[in-house]
């Protein structure tokens, strides 16, 4: 059983309109993003 260790434990926070750019123009991820319904 795993339990909350603030020391251990990290929360990353991004935006999702920047994780899609990242993915498409800096990883050229497109065929991820080609699998995943974006509802703009």
């Amino acid at each position: 059983m795993s339990h909350y260790d603030p020391t251990y434990n990290r929360s990353i926070h991004v935006s999702v309109p920047y994780m899609l750019w990242v993915m498409e123009y800096i990883d050229s991820a497109n065929n991820i993003i080609d699998e995943m319904t974006i509802v703009r």
